[in-house]
């Protein structure tokens, strides 16, 4: 039951995600659609916490990430090694842009970031029991070999709006074996 209701709420958060870049909404409006999709989502996926494979875990996982993606594009991919979860959404890049010099979209930028990092941590904490890898990847819709955020193991290890601006770097993930 604990990891139904922490997946449940890192699901949230990826909703929030999607929907507070596809709407282009200001900060106080994304409050209100965090609160709306708690209102409308019900919890009506369960797994045995006890007692469950790997498969059983990609299946709950991909159930659980689709169902509640707000109309967002959403990918879950499972390999031996590993677990990709893949979102993006209409305006996400420039949500970005503009959250680099604007310090209001720049706190929801950081405060999704947050959410991705957690997002990738609950799932590690699941997905470590077989040996396995977690990345959560928030992908430019213009160009989805693109990555705007990039969370392993419960680890931000890139952020397009908080990385070194001398180098603007850019994660190509053709350069990935899984992508």
């Amino acid at each position: 039951m604990r990891y139904t209701k922490k997946l449940f709420s890192i699901t949230l958060c990826a909703a929030f995600l999607l929907m507070s870049f596809t709407c282009k909404a200001n900060a106080s409006a994304l409050d209100e659609s965090i609160n709306a999709i708690e209102e409308e989502t019900t919890n009506n996926y369960s797994i045995d916490p006890n007692n469950f494979t790997v498969d059983d875990l990609n299946k709950y996982t991909e159930e659980v990430i689709t169902r509640n993606s707000s109309g967002g594009n959403t990918r879950f991919r499972a390999y031996d090694d590993c677990v990709v979860v893949d979102l993006w959404a209409d305006g996400i890049s420039d949500y970005a842009e503009i959250a680099k010099t604007n310090a209001e979209y720049k706190q929801v930028w950081d405060q999704t970031v947050e959410g991705m990092r957690d997002m990738s941590e609950a799932l590690y904490e699941q997905y470590s029991k077989f040996d396995m890898e977690v990345f959560v990847y928030v992908l430019n819709e213009k160009n989805t070999d693109n990555v705007l955020i990039m969370c392993q193991d419960g680890v931000a290890i890139y952020d397009c709006v908080n990385g070194d601006p001398e180098t603007n770097d850019v994660i190509d993930m053709t350069r990935y074996r899984f992508r």
